[in-house]
């Protein structure tokens, strides 16, 4: 979803940081964007990071002049993988990771 929105926001005119875990995803996001003839550059984040999300503001002023809209579409399963192990049978720290992105992200 968010590499859908990425395109479709550049495909509308927007310059976009593409701001994910996944430093792999996240190029290849930019990339397709850049394909589209958008405008888009890659900063890795964790969303659980409030230095990691200042700097993604910060990135966009400097690369495009501006920030006018933020688009949250935080979420682990992309970023950090798929397990066949329930992640509430794991400890409170994966719980962290799955649902917190949700609450602050």
């Amino acid at each position: 979803m968010g590499r859908a929105a990425s395109i479709r926001f550049v495909q509308e005119g927007a310059a976009v940081v593409v701001a994910d875990l996944n430093s792999n995803g996240g190029e290849e996001t930019v990339a397709e964007c850049k394909k589209t003839g958008g405008r888009a550059v890659f900063q890795r984040v964790d969303v659980m990071n409030e230095a990691d999300i200042k700097g993604a503001v910060d990135r966009a002023v400097t690369e495009f002049g501006k920030l006018d809209v933020i688009f949250n579409n935080a979420g682990v399963g992309g970023a950090l993988g798929r397990s066949r192990r329930p992640r509430w049978r794991t400890g409170t720290e994966p719980r962290r990771y799955c649902c917190a992105p949700s609450f602050w992200g």
